[in-house]
């Protein structure tokens, strides 16, 4: 009698639990105007990528973005839950009463904005946001804890007492960028008001740009792993501490593309109130066009974050057109159209965000190394240097007058592109698992040191 084989049913074997990361962010996801708002929607766009991991968003922020965050986070297919500011007191009716109401909240801010740094006293106003977010962190158990911006951690200190491993996303190194607004800082105009208000910041705001650097080492020391967006943005006190991660902004590739126009336009982007955009416009006015003009006329140069009326008037010339703030639509507009984008940025502070940009929509571009801190995978982009405003302006010339080098330049970078999102969403899973390897000999974290001396502070203000 032939042998017959047994056959056993075998138990079904449950899969693996995915790794569920929670992320506090107070950064508006459709606020596509900022760097901040479209590196958080980029980086909601990877995390909705990367395998074997559930992702929980928290954002906390005024009312009016409940709806466009809301709308953003389902799209991507995550978990979304919303936290709403308070609303700001002011004085109410225009009337005599609410004037001065309102000139006395101006007049206390200016002062105690010699103390406090950004965010600070905001988070005060909305430490409802702590228990709001403590309870969700309860009802979902997180594995890790993701603080997308150094200052978000300030509307939740309660987490830093929990044994769950923290991450900090940093978006720019706040110490050495604050030490900076000492010669830089302020707003930016040639009224004599404005002069006058640029001096006072300068000479005046040390104090909150100096606590800054206790409270951005407090949060590093007490976080498991560290995302910064380029090399230098990384704390150099937490090698071997902490898990580190350099992982730039890496948008998708437009819908929107950039084609060649002959039409001779030099384009640049960002905010003058921002100093290392105001150095940029002034290297671009007084600099860069003079030579430029000298060798060929035939240009013209758009700027779209500066008026007229706020520069000097050296700075100004029939080849340069000053667009003010304009609209997202216009900045689309000239980054598909003009010939090429030129970023003659000197800090190496953060990634900068209007590169990355052109890279998504194809636009061709010349760069400062600073400039391309944020890029690292970027290996073909011609390279100015603000000493040499000359070389820069035939380099210029070279592209803008052959388009078969501007559509080669265009090509290549998107093809780096493509390249560099697939690799990074595995190393943000590399990233997430080397933090809980860490973790798992921790012990139970404790709350840092900069909050048990604030709380025991008066929170008025």
């Amino acid at each position: 009698m032939p042998h017959t084989p047994k056959y056993h049913a075998f138990r079904q074997v449950d899969p693996m639990p995915k790794t569920k990361i929670l992320i506090l962010s107070i950064t508006s996801f459709a606020d596509l105007k900022n760097g901040g708002g479209l590196w958080s929607a980029n980086l909601l766009e990877t995390m909705a990528q990367v395998p074997d991991t559930e992702f929980v968003i928290v954002s906390a922020g005024h009312e009016s973005a409940r709806t466009s965050n809301d709308a953003f986070v389902n799209s991507l297919g995550l978990k979304h839950a919303f936290i709403p500011f308070k609303p700001s007191f002011t004085g109410g009716e225009a009337t005599v009463r609410a004037r001065i109401t309102n000139l006395t909240i101006s007049a206390i801010n200016i002062v105690l904005e010699k103390y406090f740094f950004p965010w600070e006293r905001e988070a005060r106003r909305q430490s409802h946001v702590d228990a709001a977010f403590m309870q969700v962190v309860a009802g979902e158990q997180p594995d890790i804890i993701v603080i997308n911006y150094l200052f978000s951690a300030l509307f939740a200190p309660t987490m830093f007492s929990l044994a769950i491993p923290r991450c900090l996303i940093t978006l720019n190194n706040e110490t050495a960028f604050h030490k900076s607004l000492k010669l830089h800082g302020g707003p930016a105009g040639v009224q004599p008001a404005r002069r006058i208000a640029r001096w006072v910041y300068r000479h005046f705001n040390w104090i909150p740009n100096r606590r800054i650097e206790h409270y951005e080492n407090a949060i590093s020391s007490n976080c498991a792993g560290i995302v910064a967006l380029t090399q230098s943005d990384l704390p150099r006190n937490m090698i071997g501490k902490a898990a580190l991660a350099v992982l730039p902004p890496i948008f998708k590739p437009s819908t929107a593309r950039w084609s060649y126009h002959a039409n001779r336009h030099i384009f640049f982007v960002g905010n003058i109130g921002y100093y290392p955009n105001r150095l940029a416009i002034e290297w671009i006015c007084s600099k860069f066009v003079p030579e430029l003009s000298a060798l060929d006329d035939r240009f013209r140069l758009i700027i779209i974050g500066a008026e007229e009326s706020q520069v000097p008037s050296h700075w100004r010339s029939m080849r340069i057109q000053f667009m003010g703030y304009s609209t997202k639509a216009e900045v689309i507009h000239q980054m598909t159209t003009a010939n090429l984008f030129i970023a003659p940025i000197a800090n190496d502070f953060g990634a900068k965000i209007k590169l990355a940009e052109c890279v998504s929509f194809g636009m061709p571009f010349l760069a400062t190394r600073t400039a391309m801190s944020g890029l690292g995978f970027m290996k073909s982009v011609p390279e100015i240097h603000l000493n040499d405003p000359s070389t820069a302006a035939r380099l210029t010339l070279r592209y803008i007058n052959e388009p078969s080098a501007l559509i080669e330049l265009s090509n290549s970078n998107t093809a780096q592109l493509n390249t560099a999102r697939e690799e990074q969403t595995a190393s943000w899973r590399t990233f997430y698992e080397d933090v809980l390897a860490r973790s798992e000999n921790r012990p139970t974290s404790q709350k840092p040191n900069y909050y048990d001396r604030e709380d025991n502070q008066s929170t008025s203000g």
